[in-house]
């Protein structure tokens, strides 16, 4: 008979679920930022936001607390599906170390695309963060509106000198949204993790239906990949 589940495992599913984003961050800045360790401010670009981002949003907090010497973080999260904030500035109370240490964190929103709000914000970001990200989703061919709506210019996501990790939720679909990136970027780019299982996912199963290389569940940002624009 199978065991029932354990109040430790499920808010091991609940706590990975909620953190599995800030905790991606924080390993790939570990690997890809040289000076991460030194840094004082650090910018993050939070792509195709959407509730899943928003919900219990102090939990992008948690990045500053793995960061000592960071005293000033900026997140920002942009998604088509966000409510436009006033003056797009999210207030959000700070826990009391953050506080005590002086430490400053704010949260801004866009409610727009990733290439419409590079239109008029100019910032380069530490990291761009695309969490599932559905990239190859829909079709490419000639007059798919959901394609030239969605991710038509995926290579707005690349700034010069800033790391782009993006996931995914099968290993599948890890592999056709990277191919689907690189086909569409417009851009030459480093690879430098590809399609890998991300060590920081969600831990929360949820039931696949198509059962994407013989699986039956999947996990929030099981795969990942994590690229840099080369040259200008």
């Amino acid at each position: 008979l199978k065991e029932e589940i354990t109040k430790e495992e499920l808010d091991f599913a609940f706590l990975t679920n909620q953190l599995s984003g800030p905790l991606t961050l924080l390993d790939v800045a570990s690997r890809f930022l040289a000076d991460l360790s030194s840094r004082t401010s650090l910018t993050v670009h939070i792509a195709g936001s959407s509730l899943y981002e928003m919900m219990g949003i102090i939990k992008w907090e948690y990045l500053g607390h793995r960061l000592p010497n960071i005293t000033n973080m900026q997140l920002v999260f942009i998604g088509p599906e966000l409510e436009q904030e006033e003056e797009e500035q999210v207030p959000v109370p700070q826990c009391g170390d953050c506080t005590t240490l002086r430490r400053s964190i704010t949260y801004q929103t866009h409610s727009t695309t990733y290439q419409e709000m590079r239109k008029v914000d100019s910032s380069v970001p530490d990291l761009v963060l695309v969490q599932n990200c559905g990239f190859s989703e829909y079709s490419t061919e000639a007059g798919s509106t959901e394609w030239e709506e969605g991710w038509a210019g995926l290579g707005h996501l690349l700034h010069q000198g800033s790391i782009l990790i993006f996931t995914s939720y099968t290993k599948g679909e890890a592999v056709t949204d990277l191919a689907r990136f690189l086909e569409h970027c417009d851009k030459e780019v480093e690879v430098l993790v590809r399609c890998e299982e991300n060590n920081m996912r969600s831990h929360r199963p949820i039931r696949d239906w198509e059962q994407d290389r013989d699986k039956d569940v999947f996990y929030s940002n099981q795969f990942i990949s994590v690229v840099k624009q080369v040259g200008n």
